[in-house]
């Protein structure tokens, strides 16, 4: 039989030459050929054949079904011993993966699909303490992964799991077919710098206890994703792949910190127009961490030795710390200032900074966090304006300061307990913080004595970036080139879609951060147009902010009252709580008005819903949480 979409015969030959691997070793797993098609076995642990997958194209999403009646399996069962011995595992989607890693010696456990996850057993992963999931590099991949995660929830399956994904290649398979001699190290490599699921190396249920004693579980929410290998594009994807095996930093962290020291050495010149709004390659972004030692300096101090042999005057002079005040980011930008002489003419009293390109590095933003919310503070509007025009003035009576043309990026850290505790629904809504790109950092890898990346390299990157800004700052207005554009207006809607609650506010200005990031990329391919491999690059790179921002903030809306009682209703569920409930659970610390408003606002934002009970006299009001 001739397959219609592979168009030829699939044997076992054939399909050897198509992955790249031996002949001999595919007969040797017991696939047999049937009339055009392969027959491929799938063993129970102790070996027993179970069933034979009918293979009749190349790939299997082409042409590959299973007997009538046969249950769903993972394949490779019967090397699971190996695996156990060891204590790790690799689960990718399929069966060609597996037939590459097994002669790697990897030990892999095959899933027949990206949404047959629910096959999986908990003898399947009995005695495994760490698993390495695939996560290719598409929209099935990560239900691949968000299904797997699921599954071992409901195993209680309670090891270190880890996400893997393959810069510049779909999956194993793949990897091996562009570099078989090198696929070993590499492979080790991808799993040395694979991404830790937070949490999961504790009980996967957590439990929570309200002010009445009601006891709760809710899931942990597994760490994001990381960015698809669009992200890493050109020279700055070049530098993290240069710099990640010698350090314990996020790759995530050293490729953001690379962009943002880029475009604020390239300066104000190079901009993109929407409208009237101009977009340079200005950029404001947080790094947060699981804890204090998610190794967030660590990738700052990587990032800066590089941009140091590239820009040394401005890495020198245009590189400051401490953010408290409006009227002191102002003065490390400041125009001219005239004053009176005492003749009476006007004359020049300050000279003012030349250079208007500033980086600021905070390396505690829950500091500034805390000043912006001291009376009469004027940071959270000049950081505003730093972002949206770079002209920035305080009405402050004893400061007279101005700044013209300012071009200020900022890189911040700060730990996600830190954000969740300070950030405050009014800077939210007034838009300080959807300026910021949020980004998830986590310590990748434990290297004691850390590493050194050769000097040479790094000078020959450091000489490759110099020329670029050269370019970069000759530069004037950028556009899409027409490929570019079309992708851009088929992708607009969704990009612009809206979201409720803090999360809303957070990711609202999702349009200008893609087209910043985009322009970066560009510029940084020396290129004088944005093409379509920026634009993805921008795209993969945001979505891991977005997915950051959903992981930290999940829910919530920004608003302590509502979020309260958005916790106490989630914990009776399925019971509710009437409203006298609630203001007794404040403690008498919250007006009946203030429970009403927050209440309001968990109904409009359809968390939660309230029923009103005839008792013979005043009607009971009682309030549920909304199953998400």
């Amino acid at each position: 039989m001739t397959n219609a979409n592979a168009r030829e015969t699939v044997t076992i030959e054939t399909l050897a030459k198509d992955k790249g691997l031996p002949v001999e070793f595919l007969a040797g797993l017991g696939m047999t050929n049937d009339n055009g098609s392969v027959l491929i076995p799938y063993y129970d642990f102790d070996g027993k054949l179970l069933v034979e997958r009918i293979r009749s194209a190349l790939k299997a999403k082409d042409g590959s079904r299973w007997p009538t009646g046969a249950k769903l399996i993972p394949y490779g069962r019967e090397r699971l011993a190996s695996a156990r011995e060891a204590g790790n595992l690799v689960i990718p989607e399929g069966e060609s993966d597996c037939w590459t890693l097994w002669p790697h010696n990897f030990h892999a456990l095959g899933i027949p699909g990206a949404t047959a996850t629910k096959c999986l057993t908990s003898r399947d992963v009995e005695g495994i303490r760490r698993i390495f999931a695939i996560r290719e590099p598409d929209d099935a991949g990560v239900k691949f992964i968000d299904g797997l995660c699921q599954r071992l929830r409901e195993l209680n399956w309670n090891g270190e799991f880890f996400v893997v994904a393959l810069e510049g290649a779909k999956d194993p398979n793949d990897l091996y077919k562009k570099d078989s001699k090198g696929f070993t190290v590499n492979f080790q490599a991808a799993l040395d710098r694979a991404s830790k699921l937070q949490n999961a190396d504790v009980p996967i249920l957590e439990t929570a206890i309200d002010t009445m004693g009601r006891v709760s579980q809710f899931i942990v929410r597994p760490w994001p994703v990381p960015p698809a290998p669009e992200a890493f594009h050109g020279l700055a994807g070049e530098f993290v792949n240069l710099v990640d095996p010698t350090t314990e930093a996020d790759r995530v962290a050293i490729l953001i910190q690379f962009l943002v020291f880029f475009g604020s050495s390239v300066g104000r010149g190079p901009h993109f127009l929407v409208e009237d709004d101009r977009h340079g390659a200005q950029l404001f972004a947080v790094l947060a961490g699981d804890t204090a030692k998610a190794r967030k300096g660590t990738s700052l101090g990587r990032v800066r030795a590089v941009i140091k042999i590239a820009d040394p005057e401005w890495e020198k002079s245009r590189i400051v710390s401490g953010l408290s005040t409006g009227e002191g980011l102002i003065w490390a930008v400041h125009d001219p200032i005239e004053g009176i002489d005492k003749n009476g003419q006007c004359k020049i009293i300050d000279e003012g900074i030349k250079d208007k390109r500033l980086l600021v590095v905070q390396s505690e933003l829950a500091g500034a966090l805390r000043a912006i919310q001291r009376e009469g503070n004027t940071l959270s509007p000049i950081l505003r304006d730093a972002w949206d025009r770079g002209d920035l003035r305080t009405l402050t009576k004893n400061s007279p300061a101005n700044a013209t043309g300012a071009h200020i990026c900022i890189v911040a850290h700060i730990t996600i307990d830190e954000a969740l505790r300070y950030i405050d629904k009014t800077e939210i809504a007034n838009g300080l913080l959807n300026r910021f790109l949020w980004f998830c950092a986590t310590r990748s890898k434990l290297r004691p004595r850390g590493g050194r990346v050769d000097p040479a390299i790094l000078h020959e990157i450091g000489r490759r970036v110099t020329l670029i800004l050269e370019d970069a700052r000759r530069l004037g207005l950028i556009d899409f080139d027409q490929e570019a554009g079309e992708l851009w207006d088929s992708e607009y809607a969704r990009l612009s879609a809206g979201r409720s609650g803090l999360l809303g506010h957070l990711l609202n200005r999702a349009e200008p951060q893609v087209i910043r990031l985009a322009l970066s990329y560009a510029l940084l391919d020396r290129s004088p147009v944005i093409r379509v491999a920026h634009l993805r690059a921008a795209f993969a790179l945001w979505k891991y902010s977005e997915d950051s921002a959903i992981y930290i903030f999940g829910d919530s809306l920004g608003d302590p009252t509502a979020d309260e009682i958005l916790r106490s209703l989630r914990a009776a569920a399925p019971d509710g709580l009437t409203r006298t409930e609630l203001i007794r659970m404040r403690g008498g610390h919250k007006s009946s008005a203030d429970i009403g408003r927050a209440l309001g606002v968990l109904l409009r934002e359809r968390l939660a819903r309230f029923e009103r009970n005839e008792t013979g006299g005043r009607p009971e009001e009682v309030w549920y949480a909304v199953a998400k």
